[in-house]
């Protein structure tokens, strides 16, 4: 089941660029492009890169970004997107950098018609502030719905450590400062490439911090389960404490594909592991209680 699922993705994918490489090559003959290598490898880059498929230096994606960072090629694929390839600069033929452009001026302009139409519907619903984590999301009760791709977390951190201010999802603009106790736009870059660290690396790092970045204790079991269970699976648990139509129309949308997130989830959210470690530990002192896995079940025995 898991390497059918496998296949159908990559499969779609590659039908999918190939369709666009097609399309493309067929308009740049049409309009008198002399096809060459130049044209064909150019053409190739942007359209990988519009498909999330980034690369990073020669060799694509190197080993370490690859075990650190999770989807470091879409999140490359996002940045090429955004800057129409002018930041790397590695398209040298002018009809692919004339459709890079083109396919930023169609994004902007879809985005900024749902966002309309969502704040025509219902006001205040689309975030229009790049400064705030909302950016590039409509809000539907309790959950936000990414219309972006991830890329809007892009726009957000440039905005940020632009304006050195930050929007809370309460609507207080933070300015940052470089005084004690202050967040800067250093702290803003920090926490955004935090956020996008591997499974494996996110537990090390919540280990390091001693709590996790929903800002809960940080324990071995709760991080184990955190680290093997996706997030949609995670949000489909909670429902059974709040089963709104808009929490189950995130989870279906995020087992879909598309980025959907309940804003009240950090908040509320209850661990089953931890949940059950302090129901059978609730008469132990804190100094106690057994740490780490191992302590944990030689205790349950």
């Amino acid at each position: 089941m898991f390497r059918a699922s496998e296949y159908a993705f990559t499969g779609s994918a590659m039908r999918m660029r190939t369709g666009l490489y097609d399309m493309l090559s067929k308009q740049a003959k049409e309009n008198g492009v002399v096809w060459n290598e130049k044209e064909i490898t150019s053409l190739g880059k942007m359209i990988n890169s519009l498909t999330a498929r980034g690369q990073w230096g020669k060799t694509g994606e190197p080993p370490v970004i690859r075990m650190v960072m999770w989807a470091p090629k879409m999140l490359k694929g996002n940045i090429d997107v955004l800057t129409a390839h002018r930041l790397t600069g590695n398209l040298e033929s002018a009809f692919a950098r004339k459709q890079a452009s083109l396919n930023l001026l169609k994004i902007v302009a879809e985005t900024a018609t749902l966002m309309t139409i969502a704040n025509a519907l219902s006001p205040g619903s689309a975030e229009l502030d790049p400064i705030s984590s909302r950016f590039g999301a409509i809000k539907a009760g309790d959950t936000l719905f990414d219309i972006t791709g991830g890329a809007g977390s892009i726009i957000t951190l440039a905005a940020r450590i632009a304006s050195r201010k930050t929007k809370t999802y309460e609507g207080e603009i933070v300015p940052y400062g470089i005084g004690y106790g202050k967040r800067s736009p250093f702290d803003a870059l920090v926490d955004f490439l935090v956020n996008k660290t591997t499974p494996p690396a996110r537990v090390i790092v919540d280990w390091l911090r001693g709590k996790t970045y929903r800002g809960t204790p940080f324990t071995w079991p709760g991080a184990v389960y955190q680290a093997t269970t996706p997030i949609a699976v995670q949000q489909a648990i909670q429902l059974k404490d709040d089963a709104s139509a808009d929490k189950i129309a995130g989870v279906i949308a995020d087992g879909l594909g598309i980025n959907a997130r309940d804003f009240t989830f950090d908040k509320n959210y209850k661990n089953p592991y931890d949940e059950l470690f302090d129901s059978v530990f609730e008469n132990e002192e804190e100094s106690a209680r057994p740490r780490g896995i191992r302590g944990m079940r030689r205790r349950m025995r």
